[in-house]
């Protein structure tokens, strides 16, 4: 993999998210992975992907996810969404800021229609997933509402930066507990010890 240097909001967030790791759950005991959805760039995705040996990064825009597949990282080209089949991308002039409401993507300068896949289809009796770190532009509860088995089988650590409240009561059902730090909520269940 090629040397990338992360920007300081990147090494911040990333350092957020060891403190919620360490602070949620107990890192000796991983053996899942850890779920990037949302990509974007290298900066942020090189610190994750190398720190977590089972990291898998989910990437919408596919000029950035040919950009990570060619620098040797393992992310995959989908919409992580409710429901598989496909959707339109908004493509925004501002890095970062594609999505798929077209509102959040600021100036549109194109579109691009993708593949959409669930977490639970993903990783059904594949993997054990221990993080979901979701960062989507808007489209988190979707990403949420197709990680529905994965969440309740595995209980993993989840970072998102927006959580709509309809889905509040239901990861509480689930026995996790919400915490709201700057822009991020960080939802923990019962610390990993399996």
């Amino acid at each position: 993999m090629e040397q990338v240097i992360a920007s300081e909001r990147h090494r911040q967030d990333y350092i957020r998210i060891l403190y919620y790791i360490d602070t949620y759950t107990d890192i000796k005991y991983w053996k899942g992975h850890f779920l990037d959805i949302g990509v974007h760039q290298q900066q942020e995705m090189c610190l994750f992907a190398n720190t977590f040996a089972n990291y898998i990064g989910y990437e919408a825009n596919p000029y950035y996810c040919n950009e990570l597949l060619n620098a040797g990282y393992n992310v995959e080209n989908y919409i992580i969404s409710d429901n598989a089949g496909h959707d339109i991308l908004y493509m925004s002039s501002i890095p970062g800021y594609d999505s798929l409401i077209r509102s959040n993507a600021g100036d549109v300068i194109g579109e691009v229609t993708i593949p959409c896949q669930t977490i639970d289809n993903l990783h059904k009796d594949k993997h054990r997933v221990d993080i979901l770190y979701i960062d989507v532009e808007g489209h988190d509860d979707k990403v949420i509402l197709g990680a529905k088995q994965t969440i309740e089988k595995h209980k993993p650590l989840i970072v998102i930066e927006f959580l709509p409240d309809y889905l509040k009561p239901w990861l509480t059902s689930q026995g996790y507990i919400l915490t709201q730090d700057q822009d991020w909520f960080c939802i923990q269940g019962e610390k990993n010890d399996y």
